[in-house]
């Protein structure tokens, strides 16, 4: 058995990459961890610079897991700004820390590639690396169930929860919005009243839309006040070698582009990232994220949509509170017994809050 780890997905060889990725998972594709690099997206100056981990036997690549040094806590999704202030006043350094996440996508994915009897190796190998880095602790985000059960023994398991869609077997939007209380159908159907055309832009078509999504992207950070984690390169790199797994479904008005949303594809999950509009339309939004992906999942068969990382509003929509696992080792003692006690009382109320909103769907009961 050989460990190398490289600092750049270019020096490991696509076909052996991909060959450990699932064909329904879209974020740990070659071309998108490429596109994150090459676009400078992510890297040392971004504060987040990536380490592939790989397990060969012989020639045959059989494992991967890909982690970021991070000297921040942007664009993950799982918060430990609350556990970084705690350490930065008790005066010890938080930050660097390993993060096994993709980048800025809070998405359920395999963390660990290939073979899942290689991650107990993949896990010494993450400490290791901690611990030549001095970071303070590592974390592993969005993991799918098997991995969190992997992982159990040496990290601490976290919940937290996100909204996702499920496809029930409709045979249409229509039949969908039948599954829904009265009110909740009928304001549905209000809010997708509109006289912009809608279009699902797909293939080769997208190869002209890196510039101007971009363009719609940064309307939406600086409207929030955000920073934009991805360069224009990102959006072209993706809708020329990614074209297979992507869509954009976009607002015109008299042939003008106002608005779009970006989708990832895979096999049996929508994922729905991110959005912008260059002019306010009431309920846009709703219809370019929530209601065209989940007519889209319904006509293409999808299992479940994943429109994104919070949003309560997306309840009475059906979107349902679905339990999401993280992992994490605090590496100093000093702080690891309040973080881990603060995980498990955090954990009580995760569960509370899902009972609760699940009391809060709008589906007719049967």
């Amino acid at each position: 058995m050989e460990v190398q780890i490289f600092n750049s997905i270019n020096d490991i060889k696509e076909i052996d990459w991909n060959q450990l990725v699932h064909s329904d998972d879209i974020f740990n594709k070659y071309h998108f961890h490429r596109a994150l690099e090459n676009s400078k997206s992510i890297g040392a100056e971004r504060g987040q610079l990536p380490f592939y981990i790989t397990i060969r036997e012989g020639k045959e690549l059989q494992a991967a897991c890909v982690v970021y040094l991070k000297t921040h806590s942007y664009g993950e999704y799982i918060f430990d700004w609350s556990w970084a202030d705690f350490v930065e006043r008790s005066g010890h350094s938080y930050y660097p820390k390993l993060v096994a996440q993709n980048p800025f996508t809070p998405v359920i994915n395999r963390k660990f590639l290939g073979d899942l009897q290689f991650v107990p190796q993949l896990l010494e190998e993450i400490d290791t690396l901690a611990k030549n880095l001095k970071c303070s602790s590592s974390h592993l985000l969005f993991l799918e169930n098997k991995e969190s059960k992997k992982v159990s023994e040496s990290y601490k398991s976290r919940s937290s929860f996100q909204y996702h869609w499920k496809n029930r077997g409709y045979k249409s939007f229509e039949h969908f919005l039948n599954s829904l209380k009265s009110r909740k159908s009928k304001q549905i159907r209000k809010e997708r009243a509109s006289d912009l055309l809608i279009k699902v832009i797909e293939g080769s078509e997208l190869s002209n839309f890196g510039s101007k999504f971009y363009a719609l992207y940064q309307s939406t950070i600086d409207k929030k006040r955000s920073f934009a984690y991805l360069t224009p390169e990102f959006f072209n790199y993706i809708f020329n070698h990614l074209q297979e797994s992507t869509m954009l479904i976009a607002a015109f008005k008299e042939q003008n582009l106002v608005a779009a949303s970006l989708f990832f594809k895979g096999e049996k999950k929508l994922y729905g990232r991110y959005w912008g509009a260059l002019e306010e339309y009431k309920n846009l939004h709703f219809e370019l994220c929530y209601y065209q992906g989940i007519e889209y999942s319904i006509k293409y068969n999808y299992e479940t949509f994943e429109a994104g990382a919070q949003g309560e509003h997306k309840i009475p929509r059906g979107f349902e509170p679905t339990l999401i696992n993280s992992a994490h080792c605090i590496y100093n003692e000093l702080f690891q017994g309040p973080i881990y006690n603060f995980i498990d009382q955090e954990a009580l109320e995760v569960e509370k809050i899902i009972s609760e909103l699940s009391h809060r769907l709008p589906f007719k009961k049967v």
